[in-house]
């Protein structure tokens, strides 16, 4: 069985690209022949830039050398860890592919999303003729789907089998065609953990005691929120970015930014955290899947992330300012044994579900 995935496993962003990985290691476990589509349009290169050096203060040269090596660890990831096609920069030139495989594959992450800086209607596949979606999602909150409604059930009706990564995803793939989706775990669910830690490695690229504080997207109330929790539990902050800048809200949070973090740091520094603090799905994941402490700052804005706390049993980790201080009482207490059910029975049915549709 020969397959092609498009998703985001290009984007500079951890969790696109260690699910985009997640995803093709599980089919490569199955037997299945499995390639990713290496669609890498130009306004994503232009999102996720390589620094450029050219300044001669010797701290924003050292910081810019430090993003520079972040960006090579992403493209490092990119060649040594995925089997892909070749570079395509055009979606329109996708349709050459439509006869080099048996079954094309929709997802994970937010690639129905058209909100996305770096959409295109080229991840709902419309070249393809056989094809399934694993685990897609329209992001967030998914209110761009109806400027696009028309053109989306469209493309939907067009697949043999529809799975998506929440409710609220599901809800809208039933709203506009009346298919009722399977909601499945996001691609990292699909390893185990024993198989992430070694990945991430085991021995911490900082010194043990901080608090990995992470959002994709830092806004002032995450950064006052989290700076409050590192103080009364007298912990460093230690943060990466998405797109790391010298300026915005985190410049003079008191943060050590961890600048040189391609997505096998950004592991490590979840699985040896005393603490993860975070607005991310995919880092709520990972705490999740490593069994750390952790708070998700969310106030409901991300229905992914409440989906996910709400089949795990730990809602009680989302945390404001107005719980903090009861939240903050027993942040070590955490009860993994529902979670750890939890993401046993969604890898058994992302995997059924891969077995069920990746055969001829």
């Amino acid at each position: 069985m020969k397959t092609a995935t498009i998703t985001f496993h290009a984007a500079h962003n951890y969790g696109s690209m260690l699910q985009a990985f997640a995803l093709q290691q599980t089919l490569t476990a199955l037997g299945v022949d499995n390639e990713i589509i290496n669609l890498r349009t130009d306004s994503q290169k232009e999102f996720y830039p390589r620094p450029e050096l050219n300044a001669h203060n010797a701290i924003v040269t050292g910081t810019v050398r430090k993003m520079q090596r972040r960006y090579d660890l992403f493209e490092q990831f990119l060649i040594t860890r995925l089997k892909l096609t070749k570079e395509i920069a055009d979606p329109d030139n996708l349709a050459s592919l439509s006869n080099d495989y048996d079954l094309f594959i929709a997802g994970s992450d937010q690639i129905w999303n058209p909100e996305c800086h770096d959409f295109t209607f080229a991840y709902y596949l419309p070249f393809a003729g056989r094809k399934i979606s694993y685990a897609t999602s329209f992001g967030p909150h998914g209110s761009a789907v109806k400027e696009e409604s028309e053109r989306i059930m469209h493309e939907l009706l067009e697949y043999d089998a529809v799975s998506v990564r929440e409710q609220s995803s599901a809800d809208i793939v039933r709203d506009l065609t009346g298919i009722e989706a399977e909601i499945l775990p996001d691609p990292v669910a699909l390893l185990d953990k024993e198989y992430w830690e070694e990945l991430a490695g085991a021995a911490s690229v900082r010194k043990k005691g901080y608090i990995f504080t992470y959002h994709p997207f830092p806004r002032h109330v995450f950064v006052g929120l989290s700076r409050r929790i590192g103080r009364k539990l007298h912990m460093n902050n230690v943060t990466s970015l998405v797109r790391p800048t010298l300026s915005g809200v985190v410049k003079n949070s008191g943060f050590r930014k961890e600048l040189e973090c391609g997505p096998l740091e950004f592991l490590n520094l979840v699985r040896h955290s005393s603490l993860v603090i975070s607005g991310s799905f995919h880092a709520v994941m990972f705490a999740i899947i490593f069994e750390r402490p952790f708070f998700a700052i969310n106030n409901g804005q991300d229905n992914r992330i409440s989906h996910l706390l709400k089949v795990t049993g730990l809602e009680d980790r989302m945390i404001d300012q107005e719980n903090l201080n009861i939240r903050l009482a027993g942040w070590q207490k955490i009860d993994f044994s529902k979670a750890r059910k939890e993401l046993e029975r969604m890898k058994r049915e992302g995997i059924d579900f891969l077995k069920r549709n990746c055969t001829l």
